[in-house]
């Protein structure tokens, strides 16, 4: 992706990843009853990735480092299966176009030829984990869109997101931006 000079409007952690990503724009609010499903399917995906993304800290001694090598073993097995549903999921399912984004717990940022209207009101599907194919539904309104090289800036402020589903994003951007600085330590030597 290429950089541009305009950056998201709050400090603090960003994911940083291209992952599918679908928009459509809506003409208003959703209901509160779907507001209300949306969170608590959200709060879900965001708890399953979570465990998808767990590894072990390692045992303290003899007895443990063997349950735990145990354990290994089967979320190994677990992991494969999970692996191969993915893949023939996705040859069934059409997944959007995987573009760079940049999120925080409050806004989704991403470039595109065609981006939506300033002032639009959005309803959003993003692929957080290729093992678990299944969006995370935000709704949001856009607050720019300023052109640079390569295409429109997005810049959206995520709305209607309950504390728990907050909390459970900002957790997942909190172990990429760990990732992504492991792996800079890792690449730099």
């Amino acid at each position: 992706m290429k950089e541009s000079n305009v950056s998201l409007p709050e400090g603090g952690l960003v994911y940083e990843a291209e992952l599918p990503l679908e928009w459509q724009t809506v003409d208003h609010e959703p209901a509160a009853s779907r507001i209300v499903r949306m969170d608590e399917n959200n709060e879900e995906l965001l708890r399953f990735i979570a465990v998808l993304e767990e590894h072990n800290a390692g045992a303290q001694n003899e007895e443990l480092v063997g349950n735990v090598q145990a354990f290994e073993r089967v979320e190994y097995k677990i992991n494969l299966l999970l692996d191969m549903v993915a893949h023939i999921l996705k040859r069934h399912m059409e997944l959007p176009e995987p573009v760079m984004i940049r999120l925080s717990a409050s806004t989704i940022y991403w470039q595109a030829l065609h981006p939506p209207a300033v002032g639009a009101h959005l309803l959003l599907k993003l692929y957080l984990n290729p093992k678990y194919p299944q969006p995370l539904r935000l709704t949001g309104v856009v607050n720019e869109a300023p052109y640079s090289p390569g295409g429109f800036n997005s810049f959206v402020s995520i709305e209607n997101m309950g504390e728990a589903v907050q909390s459970w994003l900002e957790k997942l951007i909190f172990r990429q931006h760990r990732r992504a600085v492991a792996h800079a330590r890792q690449h730099k030597t």
